[in-house]
C-alpha cells in the first residue's frame, strides 16, 4: 500500500519506497496505457461475469504519484459520494 501507483505501473523516475502503507482490505483494479474507448468494453464484460470489484482508476499523471492506499481511500469516498453515501464524508 505504501508503493506509489507509478512505480508499481513501471514507469520511469519512480522508486521502490520502503513505506509499507496502511493495510486495506479493499478490492481495486488500476488500469494503466488504456483510454477511456478501450476500457469500456473492458468493463462491460466485467459486470456481465458478475465482478464485485466496486473501486477502479485508471492511472493518470496526478494519481500516478499516489501511493496505492491513497488512491484506494479515494476511490472508496467517490465511490460512496456516487451511491449516494455520506456527502460530507472526508
Amino acid at each position: 500500500m505504501g508503493q506509489q501507483v507509478g512505480y508499481l505501473c513501471g514507469f520511469k523516475g519512480f522508486e521502490r519506497s520502503e513505506k509499507v502503507g496502511e493495510d486495506i482490505a479493499d478490492e481495486c483494479l488500476i488500469f494503466s496505457g488504456i483510454d477511456g474507448r478501450s476500457l469500456d468494453p473492458i468493463l462491460k464484460k466485467l459486470r456481465e461475469k458478475g465482478s464485485a470489484v466496486e473501486l477502479k482508476a485508471i492511472v493518470t499523471a496526478h494519481n500516478q504519484k499516489w501511493n496505492v492506499g491513497e488512491l484506494i481511500k479515494e476511490l472508496r469516498r467517490e465511490h460512496i459520494y456516487m451511491n449516494g453515501g455520506d456527502r460530507d464524508e472526508k
